[in-house]
């Protein structure tokens, strides 16, 4: 017992030191703010899209913490706080927008409506990330993800779905207003594509929207070989954790003199159709998840990657602002910056010339065919022990989505896969 006590005030003079740093660093980041100047970032999104009217009569409420909502980004490197008025541009973009998408659209004052229509539809900003590479000068990446919530007019909540759409340019609005225009053309897209709210449209059951896992086949493999998920009548899915190309790239620029380690990882996909339907694969979709609870990892842009795998020459800054997914310590593993911004820039764009040619696209696979590509991940965890990839795919003639959900590494004890053989209810039972 005395000891315990003794060691108690041992870890309690620590607490009081770490203490004391914390509250200094606080004074220092509440100092550095201060001495910061503050500017908006000028946006403009407009509708870029054609869009196929929809046979029901749409409301929308656009509340005042949406119009209203605006995302600060803290430049450090620079003592600049930028500010954007995401919640203005996004309002005035839906206002111009969903008319074009119902002939009897009007805009109502809350999700339960008196007015005319089959159902209210609420915009809600789900999330923002903006990053910043400096690769032969300023280059910003921004994502923004929006949740649509669609209610009936007495106020009940129906379905809701997602979307997102992403930007980049050598100007923050430029950025940002291609990642707002990009996911309005989606949801634009999302009443053709969208399981939820094809259902809604067609009159459906809501619930089959997603297949039922427990439908899913797994053929597993250990270590790094290939392994495969298959939704038997619909889709296969085959997965090579770190090909072998992308792995000699690693071992290279590891072998540099003076390298850092490069804290990406790359995943092979091939998708093939294996129904009577068109199939929709859209690759930001896609996540890295594990059974801890901890923040399911989405994959990274091209040109995220290719700053980072400009060998020797490229850096990409930490993140500036943005508690999105995308947020995460990849950005601390960029190389060192030994080269003039021409050599930076050169190598940049025939790196991501090369990602662009590789990388996993946004398409649609239509029966017999398959698309094949790559993801990139940033490489949270060693060797991607026990994280699962999950692939969701759109069956866009029977309003389906199948999420195919396979290890990414070599599979932990709790995973328990099921072959063909199998009755996947019983192995769930098990």
């Amino acid at each position: 017992m005395a000891a315990h006590a003794s060691r108690r005030r041992r870890d309690g003079g620590r607490r009081s030191r770490r203490g004391m740093s914390g509250l200094l660093v606080a004074l220092a980041a509440g100092a550095w703010l201060a001495a910061c100047t503050t500017g908006d970032v000028a946006m403009n999104p407009s509708v870029t899209t054609e869009t196929t009217p929809v046979e029901r009569s749409l409301g929308f409420y656009l509340s005042e913490a949406f119009e209203t909502d605006v995302r600060e980004v803290a430049l450090r490197g620079q003592g600049y706080i930028a500010k954007f008025p995401l919640g203005q541009a996004s309002a005035a973009l839906f206002r111009n927008l969903i008319p074009r998408l119902s002939a009897g659209a009007v805009e109502v004052a809350a999700t339960r409506s008196d007015a005319a229509v089959d159902a209210v539809i609420e915009p809600v900003i789900d999330d923002f990330v903006f990053w910043t590479m400096r690769i032969g000068g300023q280059h910003f990446w921004v994502k923004v993800r929006y949740r649509f919530n669609l209610y009936a007019p007495a106020g009940e909540l129906i379905t809701g779905w997602t979307v997102e759409g992403s930007g980049e340019g050598a100007g923050m609005g430029e950025a940002a207003d291609q990642a707002v225009e990009q996911s309005a053309a989606r949801f634009a897209a999302s009443f053709r594509q969208m399981p939820e709210a094809r259902r809604w449209l067609d009159g459906l059951p809501l619930a089959a929207a997603t297949a039922a896992a427990e439908l899913q086949k797994t053929e597993p493999a250990m270590g790094l070989a290939p392994r495969t998920g298959v939704y038997d009548g619909a889709v296969r899915v085959r997965v090579e954790p770190e090909p072998a190309g992308w792995r000699d790239l690693m071992e290279a620029l590891a072998a540099e003199q003076d390298a850092r380690p490069v804290r990406l990882t790359a995943l092979a996909l091939r998708i093939e159709n294996l129904g009577a339907s068109r199939l929709l694969v859209r690759p930001s979709d896609i996540a890295l998840t594990d059974d801890g609870g901890a923040p399911p990892l989405e994959p990274l842009p091209h040109s995220a990657v290719a700053a980072v795998l400009t060998e020797q020459h490229g850096r990409i800054a930490s993140p500036a602002a943005g508690a999105g997914l995308l947020a995460l310590p990849l950005l601390i593993a960029a190389l060192a910056n030994l080269a003039s911004a021409s050599e930076e820039l050169t190598d940049f764009e025939a790196r991501s010339a090369t990602l662009v040619a590789q990388h996993l696209r946004e398409t649609i696979v239509v029966p017999g065919e398959a698309v094949e590509g790559l993801v990139y991940f940033p490489a949270a965890r060693p060797k991607l022990r026990g994280l699962m990839i999950e692939i969701p795919v759109v069956d866009l003639d029977g309003a389906t989505r199948y999420v195919v959900r396979v290890p990414a590494g070599e599979p932990t004890a709790s995973f328990k896969p099921f072959t063909a053989e199998q009755d996947p209810a019983e192995e769930k039972t098990q």
